[in-house]
């Protein structure tokens, strides 16, 4: 059984060996779709758009919101509803991509 096994993979190389663009192909795009998508897709996250509502006015949720805020890849915008339904409205109209509501009773 092996001794079949190795003369097919035998005859198979000898026939890649011989077909040139066979060759070509199984050597080149594989390299090529690395490249490509290698390049082409990027999951790296560049910023993203927050809004932070402080519902407990404690130095807890003061000092989460400011730790927040302070990190360089999200972009805080202020909203002019300051509530759960605010955060809500302003994910459904894509003018934030992330909501942080710190609760009242926080602390």
């Amino acid at each position: 059984m092996l001794q079949r096994v190795w003369a097919l993979t035998r005859k198979e190389f000898i026939q890649i060996r011989r077909d040139k663009r066979t060759l070509a192909m199984m050597i080149l795009l594989p390299l090529l779709w690395l490249l490509v998508f290698g390049y082409a897709f990027s999951f790296d996250v560049k910023s993203v758009t927050v809004a932070i509502v402080d519902e407990s006015k404690n130095p807890v949720g003061a000092k989460i919101a400011e730790t927040l805020t302070s990190y360089e890849r999200f972009e805080v915008q202020t909203l002019s509803d300051q509530s759960e339904a605010g955060i809500r409205t302003a994910i459904h109209r894509d003018e934030i991509k992330l909501g942080v509501l710190i609760p009242a009773n926080l602390g």
